[in-house]
């Protein structure tokens, strides 16, 4: 680590030597001085103001804390933020409200499982119907042309948080933003048909994962946080954008029946559309290459930005530090969601992030499309294995559904276009605004 050079003391002595440099040629000199050393003396005292104008801004520097809601400008000077910044941004939001229930998650009924964010209630009722039934419920967000910026609009800038919680959290949170618009919380017969038809309403990762509700809350909250909001394009509008397109293709290309594929490869193809651009600095890999940046320096010039994205994001999910409200009430806040997997489990998920992040970079886009037109029909896949067949014998097939899956995932990364019009127009603007 390198020191930060303090130069208050090295300031504070050279004023001294300036004062008693300057009372001795006081003393030594009569009141009447030439015009050039009276301008000599006004000259010092000129400059010895200004340092001490520079130290005090240099101090009130120091101890101010910076505003790390803006990430772009330690982005481009570090290209790494501390991952401490989540629970400071907390702490500090926490201090400026009044101590209330408002600050924590909110429960629709005394089951936990059925949670929702306090955002969700911080909205009015006619923003809650329109997000559920125009875009949040189960049907809806399977829309191809899903208007993406509204959604941001609705939900007051945190499209992450929302399309995170109605897509992880699923079925749960199709079943509290019906209940709560309709006010069937006492409809017990809603209750069991939702219950009973749960593989079609949702994913079930909070009972398969036994994922803790406010951890998820949080994760999203980190995650959409970390997202450079400064960037016109590479945004957390874009995140939340490309998390709903490949969860519109998981569902359309019915991904849970291909050969192969379980819960944890859709589990881990969702998170990685989450992550897969957080702390996006705003500049492209063939910049930090030419510019001979942090990054490509640390990477190696090979899929800078996509190994950066995924390796922060892990870093920010295993950095579960204290922060608090008040001085009094310390307040845990864990983002690790991983926490009740089986190492094998997580490692195998883990994995399969890692490669679907890195399978968005543009460079090997042709090679990869390559491989997919390679791929045989359906029709002429072997499901047999032969008489001697056993599970391992599925693993090409395995290998060529998860290759199906990654690049979904790609291709809703590079999907604006294909979009309804107005909503490609708007990407392309903001293309063209962050890289020209």
């Amino acid at each position: 680590a390198v020191v930060p050079f303090d130069s208050s003391s090295r300031s504070s002595s050279m004023r001294s030597s300036q004062q008693q440099h300057k009372k001795k040629k006081k003393d030594g000199h009569s009141k009447s001085l030439p015009v050039e050393k009276t301008m000599l003396l006004m000259e010092e005292e000129e400059d010895e103001n200004e340092e001490e104008e520079e130290d005090k801004d240099k101090a009130k520097r120091r101890s101010t804390m910076p505003d790390i809601s803006r990430t772009d400008h330690a982005l481009r000077s570090s290209l790494f933020l501390p991952v401490s910044s989540f629970n400071i941004l907390r702490k500090a939001e926490a201090a400026g409200k009044k101590e209330n229930n408002n600050n924590k998650d909110s429960y629709f009924d005394d089951n936990k499982d059925v949670f929702a964010p306090r955002e969700w209630y911080e909205l009015e009722k006619e923003e809650q119907i329109e997000l559920y039934e125009n875009y949040l419920s189960w049907e809806k967000l399977m829309k191809w042309d899903f208007d993406i910026f509204k959604v941001t609009e609705l939900c007051k800038g945190k499209p992450m948080l929302f399309l995170g919680w109605a897509i992880l959290a699923s079925p749960h949170s199709q079943r509290i933003m019906k209940q709560h618009i309709t006010n069937e919380n006492s409809n017990k017969d809603s209750d069991r048909e939702l219950e009973q038809k749960q593989d079609d309403f949702g994913y079930n990762f909070m009972e398969l994962y036994r994922i803790p509700p406010q951890c998820l809350l949080d994760m999203l909250r980190c995650i959409e946080m970390h997202y450079n909001s400064s960037n016109p394009y590479h945004n957390p509008i874009h995140g939340a954008d490309v998390l709903q397109t490949t969860h519109t293709f998981l569902k359309r290309m019915n991904a849970k029946e291909l050969p192969g594929i379980t819960s944890l490869h859709c589990f881990a193809l969702l998170l990685g559309a989450l992550i897969h651009d957080v702390g996006h600095p705003g500049l492209n890999n063939n910049y930090q290459t030419n510019a001979f940046s942090k990054l490509a320096l640390r990477y190696n010039d090979k899929s800078i930005l996509e190994s950066f994205h995924v390796s922060y994001a892990f870093q920010l999910l295993f950095s579960s530090n204290s922060s608090s409200s008040n001085d009094n009430d310390n307040e845990k806040v864990d983002l690790n969601i991983f926490q009740n997997m089986g190492i094998k489990q997580f490692q195998e998920c883990r994995q399969m992030m890692i490669d679907a992040v890195l399978d968005t970079d543009m460079a090997a886009h042709f090679t990869r499309l390559q491989a997919i037109e390679d791929i045989p029909p359906k029709e002429e896949w072997d499901f047999s294995g032969g008489d001697d067949s056993t599970i391992n014998d599925v693993a090409p097939l395995r290998d060529m559904s998860w290759m199906l899956m990654t690049f979904a995932m790609h291709v809703a990364d590079i999907s604006n276009n294909a979009k309804d019009k107005g909503i490609a127009v708007q990407w392309t603007d903001r293309v063209l605004t962050e890289f020209f």
